[in-house]
């Protein structure tokens, strides 16, 4: 198979538009594929962005856009028959089954194939199948240079994140701890004024104060330590010289302040004396820890 130079080869400088079409076009192709190389399955899988774009899933939508591009286009035939997703969007799942070897290999075959198809026709040759309508070939690889610069850029930006995630120790937050002079006692404040449970309890040790033990409640995204404090003094807030200040607070999203903030008094907190903004309700725990309800 006739396989173009890279584009910034000097025998492509002044070769014919098509070669430097295809020259183009392969580079970007190779830059996709190369994306993936040294990877581990769980680095290429890994999602760092809300949508299913990931290293693995961009390439396995590049095979789809070749089968598009190329088949489709090119030979008219169903997609149920060439063996794509109906959807684009359903071109980025990922099967189990997919790696990055059989990943790397189906897009490799589907380059091929692209190649095979197009050889024999020039730039002003139309393809009939696509769902535009007939279109010209020349059209149809300046849209695929387009489509694959900016995966390549996609690419480019997930690989350097996930490599430079990897060469740091794993860190990340899991929770915020409060200190209390009753652990149980705050936890179940919470608890009830976040729709949450107490995921954990400990009792005091024999002996020790009653009051004195530990407890959590865990949310989706956000679990907090409640821990005894023998020498605990209730904070003053806003500060004041000579008294003890608050060292944290929680903010609380809410959708409605008014009823959010008769629920916070129903279930035990004190509203604040001093309230900074219209938008923001400051309550005090039961404990005296100030926290915050936000819109």
């Amino acid at each position: 198979m006739d396989v173009p130079p890279p584009a910034m080869d000097p025998a492509v400088f002044d070769a014919p538009l098509r070669r430097q079409f295809d020259a183009f076009l392969d580079d970007h192709r190779q830059i996709l594929l190369d994306c993936l190389d040294g990877l581990t399955e769980e680095q290429a899988r890994r999602r760092l962005v809300p949508s299913r774009t990931t290293l693995l899933s961009l390439v396995k939508h590049a095979t789809f856009v070749e089968r598009v591009w190329f088949d489709e286009a090119v030979t008219a035939r169903p997609r149920s028959e060439i063996g794509i997703p109906e959807s684009q969007g359903d071109s980025f799942d990922l099967d189990e089954a997919d790696t990055v070897a059989t990943v790397q290999s189906a897009y490799r075959a589907a380059c091929d194939d692209s190649r095979r198809a197009t050889a024999g026709l020039g730039l002003d040759d139309v393809l009939p199948g696509n769902r535009r309508g007939p279109l010209p070939l020349r059209w149809v690889m300046l849209h695929m240079v387009r489509e694959l610069a900016q995966h390549c850029g996609h690419a480019e930006i997930l690989r350097e994140q996930v490599l430079a995630a990897d060469t740091r120790p794993s860190v990340r937050a899991t929770s915020v701890t409060v200190m209390t002079p009753d652990p149980l006692l705050l936890a179940d404040f919470y608890a009830r004024l976040l729709g949450a449970d107490v995921t954990a309890t400990e009792r005091p040790q024999p002996g020790g104060p009653a009051a004195a033990g530990f407890a959590q409640i865990r949310m989706p995204h956000l679990t907090v330590n409640f821990e005894y404090e023998a020498q605990w003094t209730r904070p003053v807030w806003p500060a004041e010289a000579g008294h003890q200040s608050a060292t944290q607070h929680l903010d609380l999203w809410v959708d409605d302040l008014d009823a959010s903030s008769a629920w916070a008094t129903e279930c035990g907190a004190t509203l604040a004396g001093t309230q900074p903004r219209d938008d923001v309700r400051v309550f005090l725990d039961p404990a005296g820890h100030p926290f915050c309800l936000f819109l």
